[in-house]
């Protein structure tokens, strides 16, 4: 039985390899030209579906309403991939995970995938939601990964203010 095996796998090998030298790559002359492929060129492609995603991340005191604590950050990606941030603090950890997909040249399918485990007096608790919305690019939206004030009444809470923007080209680099 092993030696069948053996044989059968050295056959496949054999076969796989001799098909492969069958096929011959055209000289470059002969290959398709960008305009008679149809198509846009690979770079293209992907400079079309490239994001910059800015977060803006605080802590708002309800009463008196004001920033307490503000980070910004801004990060490119491709659409469906996510742009993943962590935030820590004394008693709240949230982890969250930012995916646009692109739907057409303005609409962005957001999809925010978030953990948040907090911890009061001797209770901890964990928190996994999944939230999607249809955006335009350049429109911001408020995030609130706890909550709003309904569940913290005259404390704090934290939102996350997320913005899509289409990637742009450096006209510069094209005239290099």
């Amino acid at each position: 039985m092993r030696k069948f095996f053996v044989v059968l796998v050295i056959f496949v090998v054999l076969v796989v390899s001799s098909s492969a030298q069958d096929e011959e790559i055209p000289p470059p002359e002969k290959q398709l030209s960008e305009d008679e492929s149809g198509g846009d060129s690979p770079i293209d492609f992907l400079v079309e579906n490239t994001y910059i995603v800015n977060i803006v991340a605080r802590v708002v005191s309800l009463s008196p309403k004001k920033v307490l604590w503000k980070l910004s950050s801004s990060k490119p990606t491709v659409s469906g991939h996510p742009v993943k941030i962590r935030l820590f603090s004394k008693n709240v950890v949230i982890s969250a995970s930012i995916t646009p997909h692109k739907k057409n040249d303005d609409n962005v399918l957001l999809v925010t995938r978030t953990k948040t485990w907090t911890t009061t007096q001797s209770v901890k608790n964990v928190l996994s939601s999944v939230k999607y919305i249809t955006i335009k690019t350049g429109e911001k939206v408020v995030f609130l990964p706890l909550g709003g004030a309904k569940n913290d009444p005259g404390g704090n809470i934290i939102e996350l203010e997320i913005q899509i923007l289409p990637y742009r080209k450096d006209p510069g680099l094209d005239e290099q």
